[in-house]
């Protein structure tokens, strides 16, 4: 796509002796946000009880077509499910990158043994869920 135009127009009128100017006229096409963010990663995964606390377990991977700060995307979970862990207190999304990481031990045995973690992705406008 063309980001720029670059004109000149020339006028002449039509006295005795023609007189004519020019003028150089640049224009620039700039961007708006007309895109949705898309995220290319709703994966199920699985990890073990034994992953030590700090580690990232999955990235969330999504891009936005727009330019610039209509392309700054954001991350963050919906609203957690209140049960004995939440999303809240056993992961965290950082907001910048999508990677979750692990906050709390796991324990099979005692704890949850399935997450659904929702998480959001926005741009400057629009939003995205995975």
């Amino acid at each position: 796509a063309v980001a720029s135009y670059s004109l000149e127009l020339f006028a002449v009128d039509h006295g005795a002796q023609p007189l004519a100017g020019t003028l150089a006229v640049a224009i620039a096409i700039t961007d708006v946000n007309d895109n949705y963010p898309i995220i290319r990663s709703g994966d199920s995964l699985m990890v073990l009880e034994s992953v030590p606390i700090g580690t990232i377990v999955h990235t969330v991977l999504a891009s936005d077509a727009d330019v610039g700060d209509y392309a700054a995307l954001r991350f963050f979970f919906s609203s957690p499910n209140l049960t004995e862990f939440t999303m809240d207190n056993a992961f965290s999304v950082n907001s910048a990158t999508g990677a979750i990481t692990l906050l709390t031990p796991l324990d099979y045995e005692q704890g949850a043994r399935e997450f659904v973690l929702n998480v959001v992705v926005v741009d400057n406008y629009e939003t995205s869920n995975a």
